[in-house]
């Protein structure tokens, strides 16, 4: 019995992989066919990119690093079908940055909900709704259907930090935000998540939790005044455009709001679940996403929904807890199979929230 178990566990993983690494390729390429890339390559890996993009500077080392590969092993050689949109080298780089990143991204979420969720609807929908809400952002977008060359590793490595704090391991946390700083700004959501789990009493090792805190809002102001310098050469120049009034006009017209109903949707949900007495581990996921939303919406035009990509894996967990509390999601039999949640915390105030909603 042991050895069936891990077999089947076994194929499971090797068959979520496989389906993956296709959903991944079929973004990629969907948005090569569809989308388009706003920033100039040459200008932003020689260090001439328009501020604050140029801030963003993770991605320089690793494009280059594809160009030269690109340069050595020309695919057309081997593959001579490849469609129109993937025949330019700066084409074919951003797909294969896009492709491994929201495959990483799918990857690290659904451990996510793993650690959350122990039934594998939840697990389902939670993958669904992820995947959906990405392609709803990117690729669907009516506004501005355009990347950068952070976009989707951003994603992936808001992803990452998130379960990184869930597993409570705080070395690899530190080391996973720097690079997710260096990538881009909007790493600072992580220390709203875990700062939100701290003040709602879901991280028993409070001491360390909070030490962590403190550890990456210091890494994250040294990386950002450092770049500051380091590439201004004079630190004379602001982090951050404001972007509020125009925001704020954008949301005064009701024909915009259909093109912004990736971003106005789940904010809805995550305002419901925040003010329906909610668990604290329910409060904790749509907590962040408001936060996270309301410091993007100052600095981030909303019609760059891209922008506020970082916020998906928070809204889709609001989104899952919303539909169990309208007893919307079924649970299967097996919902005790799993293994249980190494925060006690987080599992018992999972327990008491879903008697209450079973009760009502």
């Amino acid at each position: 019995m042991p050895n069936s178990v891990a077999s089947g566990s076994i194929y499971r993983t090797v068959f979520l992989a496989v389906l993956f690494l296709f959903i991944s390729y079929n973004f990629a390429l969907n948005f090569a066919r569809a989308g388009s890339y706003y920033l100039n390559l040459q200008d932003y890996l020689s260090g001439r990119a328009a501020l604050p993009n140029q801030f963003r500077i993770l991605m320089v080392p690793v494009f280059k690093f594809l160009f030269s590969l690109l340069n050595q092993f020309n695919l057309l050689n081997y593959f001579s079908s490849l469609p129109p949109y993937l025949t330019e080298r700066d084409e074919l780089a951003y797909a294969i940055i896009n492709c491994v990143s929201f495959f990483c991204a799918l990857i690290f979420f659904h451990q996510i909900a793993r650690a959350t969720f122990k039934s594998s609807v939840y697990l389902f929908w939670a993958d669904f709704l992820f995947i959906t809400v990405t392609y709803s952002i990117f690729v669907l977008n009516p506004n501005s259907n355009f990347i950068m060359p952070y976009d989707l590793p951003s994603l992936a490595f808001m992803q990452l930090c998130t379960l990184l704090v869930l597993r409570e391991k705080w070395l690899l946390l530190a080391l996973a935000f720097v690079f997710g700083t260096l990538n881009r700004e909007t790493s600072f959501i992580v220390v709203i998540f875990l700062a939100s789990r701290i003040l709602l009493g879901l991280e028993p090792r409070r001491t360390h939790a909070l030490l962590t805190v403190v550890v990456l809002t210091v890494i994250w102001i040294v990386i950002k005044v450092g770049l500051l310098f380091f590439v201004t050469r004079s630190g004379s120049f602001a982090l951050f455009y404001l972007a509020l009034q125009r925001n704020i006009t954008i949301l005064l017209k009701p024909w915009q709001w259909p093109n912004l109903i990736a971003l106005l949707l789940p904010f809805a949900v995550c305002a419901y679940v925040s003010l329906s007495a909610p668990s604290r581990i329910a409060l904790s996921w749509a907590g962040t996403y408001l936060l996270g939303f309301f410091a993007l919406f100052i600095v981030a035009d909303i019609t760059e929904q891209r922008s506020f990509a970082d916020l998906i894996g928070f809204s889709v967990m609001s989104i899952l807890f919303f539909l169990e509390q309208r007893g919307l999601i079924i649970r299967t039999a097996g919902w005790d199979a799993a293994p249980p949640l190494k925060n006690t915390a987080d599992a018992s105030d999972l327990r008491l929230w879903r008697s209450r909603s079973a009760l009502e």
